[in-house]
């Protein structure tokens, strides 16, 4: 009747409503069959009617339909039976509405993830054409709020893109340490009973059922959100084969087994969204009275969406506390995890069931990753950690990179989030003996000065005044084949060194502490990550003085005058360099005295004192001469030269400039001194006027430190190349000149 009033073709409502007009006419023409109420919302909603009036006029017929003794619904022929409804036993009409509206409750508060929505719309929204159903598995670990993007898309799906007709849900109980993973048959066994199969008629094997609820869905615009999955196999049969049908699927684990599947990685999330979960639960005007203390409780909660939620649970039901109570709370050395908890829910039971769920291998690696004192780690570090092979390590690495207990940023290099290195921390402080503990923690500090010592003993030689003995290097120890894959590794490790150095002084360790800090030095004053050197060297002359080494102490001290020199601590400079002085003089150690003496003529040279820059500087350089030391001769006359250039003796200046480039291609010498060498060329041509072979010299040291990856030293090179070309009037170049590094 309304089909006539409205004036509609059956072709015309097919389009409206998704239904076959072969199966509109067979309903609508023979009164004696009830079509389910699935396709009947579906011709309500396509014809813009009040969905309740309809839905329980339905329920009258039907209930009508029952006490005749009629079969409550029908299929035409070839038609989906989908949302029928449930047969065996005593069931209401109300069941068929749950057969249609399975999904969990949204939540008001959902905020972020809009570039993952985005995508997912993109994946999911109905497309001309489309053969395959779209397969979307939501991935990421414990807490990113997998289960609720999953909810939320649905929701929007239903409401925006007319997925009305089914939405199924199940929780596969993938993540469950109490109760096993859900049975596919089970849960295919629900499905079917919801989409009206009753129990006399349901098959008895897994792949019939598949079968029948693929037929089910057939045509129909359902909704299948599968909860919690434990792998490819169980989710297999439960998906649809109508291309009409939208399947999501969230898993701690990959699936990169189910053909056909999108991937979507769930990160924490980015510091704005967690700041604006945050104000969503507890209120913009708490956070916009203290949005720096807002900002630090998200970060400490490590931006990780559950934790955010959590937190803003407890400050929503205590109104009297300031963000800056509860961040104190949450400070370092403070029980962050179980802050994280409210009402049943914590952050340390997520991360608990991830944990049980994994074999005991994986545990035992799980936490002696704990013991890591850095930011991330590769096979050979675990290797040593766990007392295995790097073979071996990597093989339960990536175990635990699939479980996504551990994340990757680059290839063969994992990390932890920060609130799962916590978790893994407690993990192995319970469950691993003090002894073992310090027995892989000595392992580990014991191969990382031996790796670095290597390291430094191929960049910079001449820096190296301490050597190990090869014969005590642990298992796995890298060798280093050319300067650059020195420094690579050194780039690649530099805050796990200097972590190491922090926790071999908290565990006793201190010979092992400022060896390790003293072999990191070539690369600090090549890298300059000032905040850094300085932190580590404060703490190693430290360690130096408790392990009793006075010549540790003296190159410590040297090495963070250098720091604080170039960081322009000037007074903190000189003291250093007069006590690292102090120390040589009275050990007897004429190199170190030597080298020393030099630095602190480079620090006079800084601060404008000419003259007692020019005689400590000549002063080291007699006794390089006696010690026969060219390699330290060469520094020390180009620094010479830069004194003399900066008193404006350019003659002299130069002259040393080139004696310290002959003797270094005579002897050979680190390449960033080289390239130091010839930018300083470059320098004093162009205070000669000489800008022509300014340039010169200044494009050699430009290709060098590119190819040695000197960032800094780039930046400097062509800023002076810069200055060059505009003496040279070519103000067309020196805006080219000047806009890189790249």
């Amino acid at each position: 009747m309304l089909r006539r009033e409205r004036g509609l073709s059956y072709k015309q409502l097919e389009r409206r409503s998704a239904i076959a007009a072969s199966t509109l006419q067979y309903w609508m023409t023979r009164s004696v069959r009830l079509m389910a109420w699935v396709q009947v919302r579906a011709v309500v909603v396509a014809l813009d009617e009040p969905e309740e009036v309809w839905f329980d006029r339905w329920k009258w017929t039907d209930r009508e339909s029952t006490r005749n003794g009629r079969p409550d619904t029908d299929a035409a022929p070839g038609a989906s039976r989908a949302g029928h409804r449930v047969a065996d036993g005593p069931r209401s009409a109300a069941n068929s509405v749950l057969a249609r509206s399975q999904l969990p409750m949204d939540i008001r508060e959902f905020t972020g993830r809009a570039a993952e929505l985005r995508r997912m719309y993109d994946a999911l929204a109905p497309a001309e054409g489309r053969m395959a159903v779209p397969v979307l598995v939501i991935t990421g670990m414990a807490g990113v709020g997998k289960t609720r993007l999953a909810i939320h898309v649905a929701h929007q799906l239903k409401r925006h893109f007319r997925f009305g007709d089914i939405q199924l849900y199940a929780d596969l109980r993938g993540n469950s340490t109490s109760r096993p993973a859900a049975d596919p048959a089970a849960v295919l066994e629900a499905f079917l009973h919801l989409l009206g199969v009753p129990t006399r008629d349901m098959p008895r094997d897994l792949e019939a059922r598949a079968a029948l609820f693929r037929d089910r869905l057939d045509g129909r615009r359902a909704i299948v959100l599968l909860d919690n999955a434990a792998g490819e196999e169980q989710v297999r049969p439960l998906l649809p084969g109508s291309a009409t049908c939208r399947v999501l699927v969230t898993s701690r684990r990959g699936l990169a087994g189910l053909d056909g599947a999108q991937p979507v990685i769930l990160k924490a999330f980015t510091p704005t969204e967690a700041v604006a979960q945050l104000s969503e639960v507890i209120g913009e005007h708490r956070v916009a009275a203290e949005p720096e203390v807002a900002a630090e409780i998200v970060r400490r909660c490590g931006y990780l969406p559950l934790a955010v939620a959590l937190a803003a649970r407890r400050l929503q039901a205590r109104p009297a506390w300031t963000l800056a109570d509860f961040a104190n709370r949450l400070r370092p050395g403070a029980d962050r995890l179980g802050e994280l908890a409210v009402s049943g829910r914590a952050v340390r039971t997520t991360f608990g069931l991830s944990y049980g769920r994994i074999s005991a291998a994986q545990r035992r690696t799980f936490r002696f990753l704990g013991l890591h004192p850095g930011l991330d780690f590769t096979p050979r570090t675990t290797a040593v950690l766990t007392d295995t092979t790097p073979e071996a390590a990597e093989d339960q690495l990536e175990q635990l990179l699939d479980e996504h207990l551990l994340d990757q940023a680059t290839a063969g290099r994992y990390l932890f989030h920060d609130l799962v290195r916590t978790y893994a921390r407690e993990c192995v402080d319970e469950d691993e003996p003090a002894d073992g503990r310090a027995a892989a923690m000595r392992r580990m500090h014991t191969w990382y000065l031996h790796a670095a010592d290597r390291a430094s003993h191929l960049l910079a030689p001449r820096l190296c005044r301490f050597t190990l003995d090869p014969a005590r290097a642990p298992r796995w120890t890298p060798n280093f084949a050319t300067h650059q894959e020195a420094l690579d590794w050194c780039d690649a490790e530099h805050l796990n060194l200097t972590a190491t150095v922090r926790q071999a002084i908290d565990h006793g360790q201190d010979d092992t502490a400022w060896r390790l800090a003293a072999s990191m030095l070539y690369f600090f004053t090549v890298r300059r990550h000032w905040d850094e050197w300085i932190r580590t060297y404060e703490a190693a002359v430290g360690a130096a003085r408790r392990a009793g080494s006075e010549l540790g102490e003296a190159k410590l001290l040297d090495g963070l005058a250098m720091a604080y020199r170039d960081v322009g601590r000037f007074p903190e400079s000189l003291n250093g360099f007069r006590k690292s002085l102090e120390i040589y003089r009275r050990v007897g150690d004429r190199l170190g005295e030597a080298q020393t003496q030099g630095n602190l003529g480079e620090a006079y040279r800084h601060l404008g004192r000419f003259d007692a820059a020019v005689n400590a500087i000549q002063r080291s350089l007699t006794t390089f001469r006696e010690l026969d030391d060219r390699r330290h001769r060469i520094v020390g006359v180009n620094n010479l030269g830069k004194t003399y250039r900066a008193q404006g003796r350019l003659e002299e200046g130069l002259d040393c400039h080139l004696r310290a480039w002959d003797l270094c291609e005579q002897d050979g010498i680190d390449h960033h001194t080289a390239a130091s060498i010839l930018n300083d060329l470059g320098e004093i041509h162009l205070s000669l006027g000489r800008s022509d072979r300014a340039i010169d010299y200044y494009r050699e040291t430009l290709s060098r430190r590119r190819t040695l990856g000197d960032r800094h030293g780039e930046a400097e090179t062509l800023r002076d190349l810069g200055r060059c070309y505009q003496a040279e009037a070519r103000a067309d170049t020196a805006p080219t000149a000047t806009s890189r590094p790249r």
